[in-house]
């Protein structure tokens, strides 16, 4: 089934938008609530399908403990979620008894030798089922000496992370040097600060994290907007002049890195404004910020890889000169983006070259005519097909291919697009 979206004569209004909540820190709450034997309350989880999904393997995690299954293997299917297995992977490490993480075939594809190696050096039990350095795994979960240990956190920052959430549990606690450099780096302060928040004594000195042993406490969290999500209400505004779109509940102050969204589309016209309410995001042609896009842009994105799909997709269909860099991880995501990325904007008659490992070049082209219908492939990726849609807003017509995807962060995207365009 696909999504077929239609250009419609829309007047300018203001259009409110109800993100969902963050998928990234929902997560990473689930993991510290489960290592907290409760304690932990999370008020506004996610709905997303990979939020959902890890509170059910945690769930069936903790059944198959408490009813004294240690001795029998226990299958956990994380699909194609990363989050969700590289999480598991060093939570299951510490849980006594004998594990098998898996996933789709996609999931069979995308590396986790980094995390494995990093664990394997505290005394886990970790062994791949097939490929060397790629899921399935097959785990025996026992206790962890803490100390000091390495981990290469230029594949992913969820490694880092998923090392930091279990650290306070092992004896002696954590050294933990970061090797390589780091991508996606705010996601680690997101998991620092979560974790200081719940009462763990963390510190940090040039590229070694020490996380001390302790519990988490009792803490009450509420989890803010997902501000990845609103990368595509910020190019449907950049699409779209005169239109203003209200994100209910975000804030410019946010623990999230992607919030740095605001900075990254002001260079496209795009302004945003602090309400009581939410951001207020409204292009303005006749801003001295606008003035900006007639020049080559240049985004380095290695701190937040997400925002890719949405920004590559608003340059080329703005016909801006663009590069983005930083983008070597786009190859291990849901898709390979890099080259999704690259097929599908050259539908539109975009000039788009990959440079390198991690290099999107986005050419001046002859702008695409604007009654032609496009049909676009979203790779099984929920971040394709949201930054896909948008550009429905300088064509006649675009489908959109497997349009659930979606689910798996946004689960009411489409109803909010209808929104948008029927309003």
């Amino acid at each position: 089934m696909n999504a077929i979206l239609k250009r419609r004569q829309l007047a300018p209004a203001t259009t409110e938008i109800f993100l969902p909540a963050s998928k990234s820190i929902s997560n990473r709450l689930l993991i510290m609530k489960f290592l907290s034997n409760g304690r932990i309350k999370i008020e506004n989880l996610s709905k997303a399908g990979d939020t959902q999904l890890m509170q059910h393997l945690l769930h069936k995690i903790s059944q198959h403990i408490s009813d004294g299954f240690q001795q029998e293997t226990l299958a956990l299917d994380c699909d194609n979620a990363g989050t969700v297995f590289r999480f598991l992977t060093a939570l299951l490490s510490i849980q006594p008894g004998f594990w098998l993480l898996t996933g789709s075939e996609r999931m069979k594809k995308r590396p986790v030798a980094a995390l494995c190696d990093a664990l394997n050096q505290l005394g886990a039990a970790i062994e791949y089922c097939g490929k060397v350095g790629f899921p399935p795994l097959k785990i025996q979960g026992r206790k962890l000496h803490g100390g000091k240990v390495s981990l290469d956190a230029s594949e992913s920052s969820q490694y880092v992370s998923a090392m930091l959430m279990i650290a306070p549990i092992l004896a002696g606690g954590l050294s933990l040097t970061l090797e390589g450099k780091s991508v996606s780096r705010p996601y680690i302060d997101m998991t620092l600060a979560l974790m200081e928040e719940a009462g763990i004594k963390t510190n940090e000195k040039g590229n070694v994290i020490v996380v001390e042993h302790g519990k988490y406490q009792q803490t009450d969290f509420a989890v803010e907007p997902d501000w990845s999500s609103a990368s595509y209400w910020y190019e449907m505004a950049a699409l779209m002049p005169g239109s203003e779109i209200l994100l209910r509940g975000l804030s410019l102050k946010s623990l999230q890195g992607d919030a740095e969204l605001a900075n990254i589309f002001s260079l496209l016209g795009v302004a945003s404004y602090e309400t009581g309410r939410g951001v207020m995001v409204k292009k303005i042609e006749d801003s001295e910020r606008f003035a900006e896009i007639r020049e080559p842009l240049r985004f380095d994105l290695s701190r937040h890889p997400d925002l890719a799909p949405a920004l590559a997709a608003t340059c080329a269909a703005l016909n801006v000169e663009a590069t983005l860099i930083g983008l070597g991880n786009l190859k291990i995501k849901e898709s390979n983006r890099l080259e999704a990325l690259h097929d599908e904007l050259r539908k539109i008659n975009s000039t788009v070259s990959i440079v390198g490992d991690d290099v999107l070049f986005i050419s001046k082209q002859d702008i695409f005519n604007e009654s032609r219908e496009f049909f676009f492939r979203t790779y099984n990726d929920h971040r394709m097909a949201m930054a896909l849609a948008p550009l429905v807003l300088c064509c006649h017509q675009v489908t959109i291919e497997n349009p659930d995807v979606v689910a798996k962060s946004y689960p009411h995207f489409w109803d909010d697009v209808k929104l948008f365009l029927e309003r």
